[in-house]
């Protein structure tokens, strides 16, 4: 979600990025089109380094804005998502957060904890404990792939002209 009006960025923007697909998107772009404002697309994926998940049982948990962008990412990198738990967005983790996603996983036979990145560093000493949760969990590193990668480098490129 955007964290401030479309319209004051637009004015500001030389270019967007628009990160999967979606009524969302269609709307943000048609703006973007109407400020003359150029709009790039890009979809996430696995990185090459990701843990390979084929086949493999997991308890899928994440605190960011779109928790069904992350459990699609699994789904395409093989993963069988035996439960979800989705937190709001830079959700503060807690003790009994951290116990029930690994009573979650017991009661999935084991299955492995998985979450992002982003939120993997906000699982501490408080809040886990002797990294109960820390110790057990894998993450699904992403990378950002743009489907013109080529509109990206020229629009980088101009904007570093333009400051030397």
């Amino acid at each position: 979600p955007l964290r401030e009006p479309l319209l004051p960025q637009l004015a500001r923007a030389s270019a967007l990025v628009i990160i999967g697909d979606g009524p969302r998107g269609e709307a943000v772009a048609e703006a973007a089109a109407t400020a003359d404002v150029e709009v790039l697309t890009a979809r996430m994926r696995a990185r090459a380094d990701a843990p390979d998940l084929s086949g493999r049982a997991v308890v899928a948990f994440c605190g960011i804005a779109r928790p069904e962008k992350f459990y699609a990412s699994l789904e395409a990198a093989g993963a069988t998502i035996k439960a979800r738990c989705a937190f709001g967005d830079h959700h503060p983790y807690s003790a009994r957060d951290v116990a029930r996603i690994l009573d979650l996983a017991a009661g999935n036979d084991g299955a492995l904890p998985i979450t992002t990145e982003k939120d993997l560093v906000r699982l501490n000493e408080t809040n886990d404990p002797g990294a109960g949760l820390r110790g057990k969990l894998q993450t699904l590193p992403i990378q950002v792939v743009f489907n013109e990668p080529e509109r990206l480098d020229a629009l980088l490129g101009a904007a570093m002209r333009a400051k030397l």
